[in-house]
């Protein structure tokens, strides 16, 4: 089951801007799993945290409301920052979500909060399935079992997304 929601997510932008400030890295995990693989938990700042605290509680109102199933204390949270300058290929090819950094199957929600128009590429690719175009202001979910990939990138800008895999439960 893949759900594609579009709304105005340029709040998320500002938190995102707010986090990368504060590590300066192109790509940062910050982990609020109760998983022996979070490895990559990152400090940031209180108002940070009460910022991220209050998206998880929106993202898993969404994710309950489009009938997926979910332990809501049981999560993890990635920031995403693509910057393209020229043939760029995606950290990761394909994969499935479940048990890869965390201890659990998931549901796997992602925020796509920009993408610049001189980006070519840089969608979400199921395997043997479809490929879903992303924009800017667009969260699919999907249950990480669907293995999946970024789309190879070229051109020049940035590509921003937010990452949350909750605990999916039968």
């Amino acid at each position: 089951m893949i759900s594609v929601l579009y709304d105005e997510y340029s709040n998320l932008n500002e938190l995102f801007d707010e986090i990368y400030k504060e590590n300066k890295s192109k790509y940062l995990y910050i982990s609020h799993a109760k998983s022996s693989k979070q490895k990559y938990n990152k400090i940031v700042t209180t108002n940070s945290q009460e910022n991220i605290k209050n998206l998880i509680l929106n993202t898993q109102k969404i994710v309950t409301d489009n009938n997926f199933k979910i332990n809501p204390s049981n999560y993890y949270v990635e920031f995403h920052k693509y910057i393209v300058n020229g043939k760029t290929k995606p950290f990761f090819d394909f994969h499935e979500d479940d048990g890869g950094v965390t201890s659990f199957k998931t549901v796997t929600c992602i925020y796509y909060l920009e993408k610049d128009n001189t980006i070519e590429g840089g969608n979400l690719e199921i395997k043997n399935e479809t490929i879903i175009n992303i924009d800017s202001n667009m969260l699919v979910i999907f249950n990480g079992n669907l293995t999946h990939r970024v789309t190879m990138m070229n051109g020049h800008g940035i590509r921003k997304c937010i990452v949350i895999q909750f605990e999916r439960v039968k």
